[in-house]
């Protein structure tokens, strides 16, 4: 569980840093305790510990936590850094990173599926992406299970997705700026017929003293 967690954190980082939202990280972390707990059984290791603070808990804080460095490295991919820039702007050691193989060769070894933690593998040797990883991490599919051309179609359609996703939030944008900028000339055209209004109310009681200072002036 040690060992798998800081392998799903790497995982999550990567979905935070794509930002895929909350739903898809909360999905991803319950899909990794199932890998995690999957390996531990066939490890020998008690379900109830994987659910504990030792399991559940770690594996949340890890996966989540602005401190983790695991996380950080995720993050980092998903920006499109190198994993030698990443390591050596780290400044220490990430662990998931040297024993993500480690894991998936036992977890091969033992029969038990693990396609997350094999995402994170292809991610850090450079043979996936860090769109395609998402599809497997989050979306549960993978390239042995398609052909290449369908494999390649389905990124595309994903990259697709985000660019139409993103002019979307580019047009709301500009829509709210545009907004702003007339609430302000409203706001202002309200001010300037304020300040008219107390002009007026202010010439209106000055001529209505000095009216009543001329009868009181000039009684009969």
């Amino acid at each position: 569980g040690g060992a798998v967690k800081n392998v799903l954190a790497i995982a999550t980082g990567l979905c935070d840093g794509l930002g895929l939202g909350l739903n898809a990280r909360a999905a991803l972390i319950t899909r990794g305790l199932t890998e995690m707990s999957r390996l531990g059984l066939a490890l020998g290791a008690k379900f109830d510990t994987f659910t504990g603070l030792s399991g559940l808990g770690d594996l949340v804080l890890t996966a989540t936590g602005d401190l983790s460095r695991n996380r950080n490295v995720g993050l980092a991919l998903a920006q499109g850094k190198t994993l030698s820039e990443i390591i050596a702007g780290l400044g220490h050691v990430a662990e998931g990173v040297y024993c993500a193989k480690s894991v998936v060769q036992r977890a091969a070894h033992l029969g038990v599926d693990m396609p997350i933690s094999r995402a994170v593998v292809a991610l850090l040797d450079g043979q996936l992406t860090a769109l395609e990883a998402e599809i497997v991490t989050v979306r549960k599919d993978e390239p042995v299970l398609f052909g290449k051309d369908e494999w390649r179609t389905r990124v595309e359609s994903l990259e697709a997705q985000r660019t139409a996703q993103q002019g979307i939030i580019t047009q709301r944008t500009a829509e709210l700026h545009q907004a702003q900028i007339e609430y302000s000339s409203i706001s202002v055209e309200l001010q300037t017929e304020q300040a008219k209004q107390a002009l007026l109310e202010r010439q209106k009681t000055n001529e209505k003293g000095s009216v009543q200072g001329f009868i009181d002036g000039h009684p009969k």
